[in-house]
């Protein structure tokens, strides 16, 4: 099977997802199709360069800034135009065309006019158009966008089952299949001989640790009144500031950065995050419950899981409804800390079985053997096989 996967971000086999185009590879051969800022300096490789076995990547800069292209036709034709250029050439220097094209940004709707027999897939890895502080006519074309781009794909792959949702009645087809964690790199053996990291080294235990973008997406008022109520318990942030300056300022983020129990880290290379989860006695999600985050399926939550680790936060997506138990979830605020103090009750090993059980079988290997069944039907006509999550049964006991 040959895939073309455009705009899939390469910084995934070392920030998102480990492993993610390596597994993939092993049944596929895959190019990456990256797309670039607009005037961004950093290098464009003209001819796809080979990355590993079966797996190549190449860098492209649109013709114009993305934003522009959201506004004018006229532009986004003329990317199209050079676009297809570009894409007929990889497929010489190549010596394969693809089977599939999948996109993963509504902007690419119709950018590379697949061949006879080629499918698309529009693998729907956000609501882009309800993303906080997007303005209201980016959101519009946006939104305008994901439509389309649902419209014009022979299968859409969302990853939170509200998207499946809103965008069932645009799409051909459209699948749920959830986003997940790589267990070599979150679940290795030698890691639980690690020495404490020395970011951390100092930090009072109990520590409950939160790995992701710090920005406003996340509840930071719950999060700061969690703090005040338990000040014996450490909470520690690591993840890169990706929001408006003006956010960082004030309001509820700047008064909880100010709690002696709450500590900001930076961010931390991706390889280094299981080690660090070793020494975490908690997880911590933060996403706020809105219709935002109804759309969104974390993968921190998988990687917590295999770690073993106890996992508490807003209750904001429902996909975890499935194997809640294994949570420590609020739908209301002033629940937190005691769930807080649930939660460190079941940081023991016994537990800690149980949870890394349920969440191998819903590791990246076994997701990405989902999603090649997928490829699989489409190219040839059957009907697409239904993602379900394991039953909590096969690993209760």
């Amino acid at each position: 099977m040959n895939l073309f996967l455009i705009n899939h971000n390469p910084s995934y086999q070392t920030s998102y997802q480990p492993g993610f185009y390596a597994e993939l590879a092993r049944q596929s051969r895959i190019l990456v199709v990256y797309q670039q800022k607009w005037g961004d300096r950093a290098p464009e490789y003209e001819s796809p360069q080979k990355i590993a076995d079966n797996f190549w990547i190449v860098y492209r800069r649109p013709f114009a800034p993305y934003r522009l292209m959201l506004f004018s036709e006229r532009l986004a034709q003329w990317d199209r135009t050079l676009f297809d250029r570009q894409m007929k050439r990889y497929c010489q220097l190549l010596g394969w065309s693809p089977d599939i094209v999948e996109f993963t940004h509504p902007i690419y709707r119709e950018h590379y006019h697949c061949k006879t027999g080629t499918k698309k897939v529009f693998w729907l890895i956000d609501h882009y158009s309800e993303v906080p502080g997007n303005k209201p006519v980016q959101v519009g074309y946006l939104a305008a966008n994901e439509k389309e781009s649902a419209r014009n794909a022979d299968l859409v792959i969302a990853t939170a089952r509200e998207l499946v949702n809103r965008f069932g009645q645009y799409a051909k087809q459209i699948r749920f299949l959830p986003n997940s964690a790589d267990r070599n790199h979150f679940q290795p053996r030698w890691l639980r001989d690690a020495p404490v990291p020395e970011r951390i080294k100092k930090i009072p235990r109990p520590i409950f640790g939160y790995a992701g973008n710090i920005n406003a997406i996340s509840d930071w008022k719950s999060l700061r009144l969690l703090a005040q109520s338990r000040p014996n318990y450490s909470f520690v942030l690591f993840g890169s500031m990706d929001g408006p300056r003006e956010f960082y300022a004030s309001g509820d983020f700047a008064q909880a950065m100010l709690l002696p129990n709450i500590h900001y880290m930076g961010k931390v290379p991706n390889e280094e995050l299981a080690a660090m989860y070793t020494h975490f006695d908690v997880g911590l999600v933060l996403d706020a419950i809105n219709e935002f985050s109804l759309t969104r399926n974390q993968n921190k939550i998988y990687q917590y899981l295999l770690a073993g680790l106890p996992v508490t936060g807003p209750f904001a997506q429902p996909d975890y409804e499935s194997f809640s138990s294994l949570l420590h979830l609020f739908r209301d605020p002033r629940d937190w800390p005691e769930l807080c103090d649930a939660a460190l009750q079941t940081n023991d090993e016994a537990h800690a079985r149980i949870r890394r059980a349920y969440a191998e079988q819903i590791d990246m290997e076994q997701i990405i053997r989902f999603r090649i069944s997928l490829y699989e039907a489409l190219l040839t006509n059957r009907p697409l096989p239904e993602f379900e999550y394991p039953f909590l049964d096969s690993v209760s006991g």
